[in-house]
Order: structure tokens, then C-alpha cells, then sequence
């Protein structure tokens, strides 16, 4: 029973972490922002404004 309580408590714990992606450029004039101006996580628009 412990180890459900405490499996259920991790889980919860993943569930509300959330990823940062630091923009590490802004000038967003590299070939790695064109190739990956769609996506498929960050956009380049979303990450200009």
C-alpha cells in the first residue's frame, strides 16, 4: 500500500514539472531557428514575442 502511495505521489509530482527552453539567441538569425521555425515544440514566433 505504501509503495501505491508513494508511486501515485511521483507521479503527480511529473505531472505539474514543466521543460524551460532558454532562448540562448535572440537575434533568431541561425540555420538551427530557420530549420526549426515550425516546431515541433517552440516556434520562432512564439518565442519573438
Amino acid at each position: 500500500m505504501t509503495t501505491h502511495i508513494l508511486e501515485a505521489a511521483a507521479q503527480e509530482i511529473a505531472d505539474a514539472t514543466s521543460q524551460y527552453y532558454p532562448v540562448t539567441d535572440a537575434g533568431q538569425d541561425t540555420d538551427s531557428y530557420r530549420e526549426f521555425a515550425d516546431g515541433p515544440y517552440l516556434t520562432a514566433k512564439g518565442m519573438a514575442s
